[in-house]
């Protein structure tokens, strides 16, 4: 199981938050420039030096002039608007192609860092044409290319040296790519498991969001207290996961685990009250961890620990060493 630590600046909410300061928060006006102490969530946008940005989740101190990207990115903020606009620079004509060299498509550019490229456009750099596979600024594509679940903006589609062979004739549809299998967290491979609130509507529909963006491992959140035990966002049982579109959490897991996809639990969060600190004894805690894995069927839970706390609680720690201790050992 994976532990994550993050600490924010401005420390823990007071509280959680209630609906009405949730929408007092998304009215800022889009005229108010970035600040280091405000959340902003996603949807939110601000204005800086002629640009609008807008939120693409949860963020607090990341200034969206060097922290923006679309979705697949990592990036919290997404370019939107400028209101001083400047005219694309106009492309060069590729020069007239050698005899044994393909030329590449017509609307390709030499990548330039400070441009903004979106789905299907197509830039050269160093003899090879890549295709951006969404909205990316600043990504050299020499570094960042590969295929639908990489998680990569760029894709190769060609080479000077090395033109792709025109597909034979087929009078039956391919096969489709089979699904990338689930990460086991043995790889040595970077992976990007973003963070998804449940209790947002947006993000109710998690096979809409892995086919938009490539992405097929997700973090979701949170699971806390409540009076019932645990719950999540702190309400009801584990069982209580009805989302906005009518459907539910545990519906939305096992879509994106049939679709080769992995999906973690986490726990904790800047509102809300943790588990840890309100169950009775390790043994209830350790049970409460256990009736997530079981109905969720995932391989790992996350621990996101918001200040003033800077570590996982004792409590925890306990109860996930008796979690363990129960598992099975295979000699050797």
């Amino acid at each position: 199981m994976a532990e994550r630590a993050r600490e924010r600046a401005g420390g823990a909410d007071a509280g959680p938050r209630t609906a009405a300061a949730r929408a007092a928060t998304a009215r800022r006006s889009i005229g108010e420039r970035p600040n280091d102490m405000v959340r902003y969530t996603a949807g939110m946008t601000v204005t800086e030096n002629g640009v609008i940005y807008k939120a693409n989740w949860w963020t607090q101190g990341a200034d969206p002039a060097h922290n923006n990207g679309g979705l697949g990115t990592g990036q919290p903020w997404t370019i939107v608007a400028s209101t001083n606009p400047s005219p694309a620079p106009s492309p060069a004509p590729p020069p007239p192609p050698a005899p044994s060299v393909a030329p590449p498509p017509s609307s390709d550019t030499t990548w330039s860092a400070s441009s903004i490229y979106t789905a299907g456009m197509t830039a050269t750099e160093n003899g090879v044409t890549y295709k951006a596979n969404w909205w990316t600024q600043g990504a050299d594509p020499a570094h960042n290319n590969g295929g639908t679940g990489t998680g990569q903006p760029w894709t190769i589609v060609a080479t000077a040296s090395a033109p792709p062979p025109a597909p034979a004739p087929s009078t039956t549809p391919p096969s489709p790519p089979a699904p990338p299998a689930p990460s086991t967290g043995a790889s040595a491979s970077r992976e990007f498991t973003p963070y998804i609130d449940m209790a947002m509507p947006q993000d109710a529909n998690l096979s809409a969001i892995s086919a938009a963006s490539g992405i097929l491992n997700f973090r979701l959140a949170f699971v806390l207290s409540s009076p019932s035990g645990i719950g999540w966002q702190g309400a009801g049982t584990i069982s209580d996961d009805a989302l906005a579109n009518g459907t539910t959490i545990l519906s939305q897991v096992k879509a994106i685990q049939a679709a080769g996809g992995d999906v973690t639990i986490s726990f904790g969060g800047a509102a809300g009250q943790e588990a840890a600190l309100t169950a009775m004894t390790a043994a209830n805690l350790q049970a409460g961890y256990q009736s997530v894995i079981d109905r969720y069927h995932v391989h790992s839970l996350d621990f996101d620990i918001e200040a003033p706390r800077s570590r996982i609680s004792a409590p925890s720690r306990c109860a996930i060493r008796r979690w363990w201790g129960s598992k099975p050992r295979t000699p050797g």
